[in-house]
């Protein structure tokens, strides 16, 4: 599994503060880099985390698989499905229009 040095994990999620992004995990690291490639496990994993925390980092981490090119094409698919019906269930808001852009 691919791993980023503690040093590297200040440029994963731009709008934490330095002291939560002192507060991640190796996984957190991981499932959180823009870089990653996730999996379906993975996916299971973000929304374990959102509803064990109720932090809307990791929803927003779904939604953007979902919109990312580099990801395959199921990965992409069953996240947009995901948030979705997440979103359907009332369970997290919508990304707006205007935060897409």
């Amino acid at each position: 599994m691919f791993k980023l040095k503690a040093r590297d994990k200040w440029n994963l999620v731009p709008y934490l503060t330095e002291e939560e992004k002192k507060t991640l995990s190796d996984k957190e690291v991981y499932l959180l880099n823009p870089d990653t490639k996730l999996n379906a496990c993975n996916l299971d994993t973000l929304w374990s985390l959102f509803h064990a925390t109720d932090d809307q980092v990791y929803p927003a981490r779904v939604y953007a698989v979902s919109q990312d090119e580099n990801q395959h094409v199921i990965v992409k698919k069953t996240a947009n499905w995901s948030y979705q019906s997440h979103v359907k269930g009332g369970m997290v808001p919508a990304v707006s229009e205007e935060k897409q852009s």
